[in-house]
């Protein structure tokens, strides 16, 4: 299960800030893990895989980690190149929300496939993120903010943003977050950075390979990419005589 929306923004959107303790506690599991040994120990395997697991309902209210499962929805060499449309795809799982009619009025030009002119009409919920929530989710596991993401500097990247409210919208009506189960990885220490190796959703075909790198004395994404497995060698069968 994920988050609810209040766990998400803490109620309030114009109010969401990252708590220290909790950012604190996010960078230890990586730091205390990630420091020691290469190749990663199960240990270690372990640890990661509890830092970025998506479906964690503990005392974290402040973001919750179901948001990180947006990182694992496309593939970038550069987290500023995420897809940002597809980050935001379960952001939270919220359910539909308290959606008003002048919020709808903006975004049914927008939605113009749709073909509903009513929210009552609307076929779908309609999840609202505060880009106050979005911009905490990009700090606090890429250290960085959504002025820097390639999607915001492009004057169209598909996703849904209204100026009026500093929000970002979509509709979901599956169920697909994305997700990284590390299998094992390397940390070169000297240049701070460590590889990890694992598994990730099934739209990708591949090994899925999730790069952080070290800022000061914390960790933080730098890429995801899927190396694609070897293809086997053909068979050659002998001619009939």
């Amino acid at each position: 299960t994920g988050c609810s929306f209040a766990e998400l923004t803490q109620q309030k959107s114009e109010d969401v800030t990252m708590l220290e303790d909790t950012e604190a506690a996010h960078q230890e599991a990586l730091k205390d893990e990630l420091k020691t040994a290469t190749p990663l120990t199960q240990e270690q395997i372990d640890a990661v895989n509890d830092a970025f697991v998506c479906d964690r309902t503990d005392d974290d209210e402040t973001l919750g980690h179901f948001a990180v499962n947006g990182f694992f929805l496309s593939t970038y060499d550069d987290v500023r190149d995420l897809n940002l449309e597809r980050f935001l795809a379960y952001f939270g799982e919220c359910g539909e929300e308290d959606i008003s009619e002048e919020e709808f009025a903006q975004l049914k030009d927008k939605w113009a496939d749709f073909k509903a002119e009513r929210l009552e009409d609307f076929p779908l919920p309609i999840h609202r993120y505060p880009a106050s929530a979005v911009e905490a989710v990009l700090q606090r596991f890429a250290g960085i903010g959504l002025a820097d993401l390639k999607d915001i500097r492009e004057p169209f990247s598909g996703y849904t943003y209204l100026e009026s409210t500093d929000a970002f919208y979509n509709t979901t009506s599956d169920y697909a977050p994305g997700y990284f189960i590390c299998t094992g990885g390397e940390v070169n220490l000297e240049e701070e950075y460590a590889r990890l190796y694992g598994s990730t959703a099934g739209l990708f075909s591949g090994e899925a390979v999730l790069k952080l790198v070290k800022n000061g004395e914390n960790w933080y994404i730098h890429s995801f990419t899927i190396e694609s497995p070897e293809a086997e060698p053909a068979v050659v069968e002998d001619p009939i005589p």
